[in-house]
C-alpha cells in the first residue's frame, strides 16, 4: 500500500497543478473579457455624453435661430404695417389729387365761361 500511495499522491499533485493552471487560464480569460466589456462600456458612455452635449448645443442653436426668426418676423410685420400706412397715404393723396384736379377743371371752365361772357359783352 505504501507503493501505491506515492504514485497516487504524485497523480493528485499533478492533477491539482493542471487544475490550478487551467483555473488560472480561465480566470485570465474572464478578466480579459471583463476589461474589454469595461472598455466598451466606458467608450459607449463617452459617446453618449458627447451625443448629449451635441443635442444640448443643437437645442441652444435652435432656440437662438427661433429668436432670430421671431425678430425677423417682427421687422417684417413692422415693415408691412409701414407699407400699409404709406399705401393708405398714397391712396388718400391720389383722391385729393383727383379732387383738386376736378376743382381746377371746374375753375378753368368757369374762367372760360366768364371770358366767353366778357367777350360777348364787349363784342356786342
Amino acid at each position: 500500500m505504501k507503493k501505491m500511495t506515492l504514485p497516487i499522491a504524485i497523480f493528485v499533485a499533478i492533477l491539482g497543478c493542471v487544475l490550478a493552471v487551467s483555473a488560472n487560464v480561465t480566470t485570465m480569460k474572464i478578466h480579459g473579457s471583463l476589461r474589454q466589456e469595461q472598455f466598451k462600456r466606458i467608450k459607449a458612455e463617452q459617446q453618449l455624453q458627447a451625443a448629449v452635449n451635441d443635442i444640448r448645443l443643437m437645442k441652444q442653436q435652435l432656440t437662438e435661430s427661433r429668436n432670430a426668426l421671431d425678430g425677423i418676423r417682427a421687422i417684417l410685420d413692422s415693415d408691412r404695417n409701414a407699407s400699409d400706412a404709406l399705401q393708405a397715404q398714397l391712396n388718400k393723396m391720389k383722391q385729393e389729387k383727383k379732387s383738386l384736379e376736378s376743382q381746377v377743371n371746374t375753375l378753368m371752365q368757369q374762367k372760360q365761361a366768364e371770358a366767353a361772357a366778357a367777350a360777348d359783352v364787349t363784342g356786342q
